[in-house]
């Protein structure tokens, strides 16, 4: 009865470890991230030619949704339009690229779940191939006529829509490690982003291309650094519209749970 008893309670604890590691989808590179409250958070990148693509880029973020509610992971603002723009509505991931036509938009099949890490990526291919990745599985593509990206001059906006800034279109959620390249990774790329992010450690993919990168990292002060080379640094909103800087401890909380079921079966066995 002892061993059947064991053997049990060690089912349960593996299937509730089980569950709280897929909670996290990532070993977590160890650092901080970036948390938006759902309530007019940004972070602004002055324009810079960096940004001006017109045929080919990728917008790349890790995100763990505290709502499903709409957000905004990256937009580049043109005229009364966006140029270039990730969004999340409905709890599914959404690329727009002005002037794509006619379809103008891609969507993810897959809907995230809240409190959950996700590798999201939106490629744009050569004018007409808009893709959507999630945990380096594509989930959406759309090809359109080739057609060239409006240029402009307005600022990246991270976390908040330019246009419709209200509570309504700023995301709730963590954001880490964000990259922006001006070429479209190919998805063997995009695999290997998503594993090294599995494992615990920065992308290990070519930075040929790669334009801007903000980790995250810094957990003090309001600007969020971009380590890519190119100086696209961002800077917070002010007051209410300040995202905050959170550590992650994931792996540690973890094993932490782990070992609190596993003092809980002891407790068990000894009854």
């Amino acid at each position: 009865m002892r061993v059947a008893k064991a053997i049990t309670l060690f089912i349960t604890i593996f299937i509730a470890c089980s569950g709280y590691a897929s909670s996290v989808s990532r070993s977590t590179i160890s650092g901080n991230a970036l948390s938006m409250d759902g309530y007019m958070d940004y972070v602004m990148i002055p324009d810079d030619p960096a940004f001006d693509i017109y045929r080919s880029f990728t917008i790349e973020l890790w995100y763990k949704p505290t709502t499903l509610s709409y957000g905004l992971f990256f937009e580049k603002y043109a005229l009364a339009e966006e140029d270039k723009q990730f969004i999340f509505v409905g709890g599914a991931p959404w690329g727009y690229a002005y002037n794509w036509s006619p379809v103008e938009y891609v969507k993810s099949s897959v809907v995230l779940t809240t409190n959950t890490w996700y590798h999201i990526v939106f490629t744009y291919t050569n004018g007409t191939t808009g893709t959507i990745y999630i945990d380096g599985v594509q989930t959406g593509t759309v090809t359109g006529t080739a057609s060239d990206i409006q240029d402009s001059t307005g600022p990246v906006f991270i976390g908040r829509d330019y246009i419709r800034s209200s509570s309504t279109t700023t995301l709730n959620g963590v954001l880490d490690e964000m990259r922006f390249y001006n070429i479209a990774l190919d998805s063997s790329d995009i695999q290997q982003s998503y594993n090294d992010g599995v494992n615990g450690i920065k992308s290990t993919v070519s930075r040929n291309g790669l334009m801007a990168e903000w980790t995250f990292d810094e957990g003090t002060g309001v600007t969020a650094g971009d380590t890519s080379g190119y100086a696209n640094d961002g800077t917070f909103g002010t007051a209410d519209s300040s995202p905050t800087w959170v550590l992650i401890p994931e792996p540690i909380s973890l094993i932490l749970f782990c070992l609190t079921i596993a003092g809980s079966i002891l407790r068990k066995m000894r009854s």
